[in-house]
């Protein structure tokens, strides 16, 4: 096993309570897809199931929060231990939300599609792991695992990061196992970014959609600026794919100023080439 790759331990596993919030936002109507072919079988099914049921009546705390605050927040509620009205109220009611027979069934099929390839999973993303960190120039790190989840039931190439006490909590939609490693590898970056800067001169503008889809303090725009700076200089240096080959105008066309960034973060340096 390589050296860096001892430091952490890699542990893919599956929610209940992360998939029940899933669950929940795709009956209040959550329908984002960033995959032309559309959504995954697993979640088509869910929704084709539940369309004929209202649960608005019954469980009004989690419609209206499935409908006010981003997944990410909902997901941070989960594994977070932070207190308060909204939270307790949340969680209670999901609670009951998952007592429903169809809930239920969801959660069990969701949960025999991720252990199916979390061997695999575990195996290629542990080398990522290794690569990433050794491409950082093996970084302080400020974690000791990373805890994997696949997430069937949002847009295929969704990833959420987290960092809560000594472990890494990483996310990723339904996609291939390509893809999943790549969505991963991208969050694992959002966990280093604040290591790296961008001049305050930096425009970090974003299209209408990056706006729509929460990118909208300039905080967070630089920083995922600076993930994907990082993560396209990786893919130059140590997976050898030519800049040119990288799809330049479709990442432009949302965030129009990422070569200045690439420029910027190449120069920073602060890895192994």
């Amino acid at each position: 096993m390589p050296k860096t790759s001892k430091k952490i331990k890699l542990k893919v596993i599956s929610s209940p309570e992360i998939t029940d919030i899933f669950i929940a936002l795709n009956v209040f109507g959550y329908d984002d897809e960033n995959n032309p072919k559309g959504m995954s079988i697993i979640r088509k099914k869910l929704r084709s199931e539940i369309s004929n049921k209202d649960f608005g009546k019954k469980y009004p705390v989690l419609k209206k929060m499935t409908r006010s605050y981003h997944p990410w927040h909902l997901i941070n509620f989960a594994l977070s231990n932070s207190d308060g009205k909204r939270r307790i109220s949340f969680f209670y009611e999901l609670k009951k939300f998952d007592d429903e027979p169809i809930i239920r069934k969801y959660r069990k099929l969701v949960a025999e599609e991720q252990s199916k390839k979390a061997d695999i999973l575990t195996r290629r993303f542990l080398k990522e792991i290794t690569k990433i960190i050794d491409f950082l120039n093996n970084p302080k790190l400020g974690f000791k695992k990373v805890i994997v989840m696949i997430n069937l039931l949002d847009s295929y190439w969704s990833g959420y990061s987290f960092t809560i006490g000594d472990s890494v909590y990483l996310i990723t939609g339904p996609g291939s196992i390509d893809e999943r490693v790549n969505v991963l590898s991208h969050e694992l970056f959002h966990v280093f970014a604040p290591n790296y800067h961008l001049p305050k001169s930096f425009p970090a503008r974003v299209s209408r959609e990056m706006s729509r889809q929460g990118y909208v303090s300039k905080k967070i725009i630089r920083n995922e600026y600076v993930v994907r700076a990082l993560g396209l200089v990786y893919l130059s240096y140590v997976k050898k794919i030519n800049m040119r080959q990288l799809h330049w105008l479709d990442i432009e066309k949302d965030f129009p100023d990422i070569r200045e960034a690439v420029r910027i973060i190449e120069k920073v340096g602060r890895y192994a080439l």
